[in-house]
């Protein structure tokens, strides 16, 4: 029992990351108690992605794991992928808006969509998406 219950305690404490990659920068210390989703390494991997900043009016109902095309800006090269990531981007509040009795700037959303391998689409080039993309889903 206490053996098993080592394992346990093991694999609780074992990181795995989300893909293969280079260790480019350690960013936890060692023995640092970090909480859950806290980065602590600087992965670089060799999936290509590009990411987009919405209001929360254009983020809708979007969730990690739909679908997105967006297209090269140089080519118009179809660019299909997949978000793999959704987070609040407090410092690309997008624009304030006027209440009765205050004012709130309408929080901005970060997507990162892993774009699946095209031909000729490199690392560096302009990806657009059509706001008919990711609203009124």
């Amino acid at each position: 029992m206490a053996l098993e219950q080592k394992e346990v305690n093991k694999k609780r404490l074992v990181l795995r990351a989300p893909e293969d990659g280079k260790i480019l920068k350690v960013i936890a210390k060692e023995g640092e108690m970090v909480s859950a989703n806290t980065p602590v390494i600087l992965l670089e991997s060799s999936r290509y992605y590009y990411d987009i900043y919405v209001n929360e009016v254009e983020k809708g109902q979007m969730k990690e794991g739909d679908r997105l095309t967006g297209h090269t800006v140089s080519g118009n090269r179809e660019v299909p992928g997949t978000v793999r990531l959704i987070a609040r981007a407090p410092g690309f509040a997008d624009f304030k808006m006027s209440r009765e009795k205050s004012s709130a700037d309408l929080t901005a959303f970060q997507i990162r969509t892993y774009i699946d391998p095209v031909p000729g689409v490199i690392p560096g080039m302009t990806v657009e998406v059509n706001r008919h993309e990711f609203t009124g889903r």
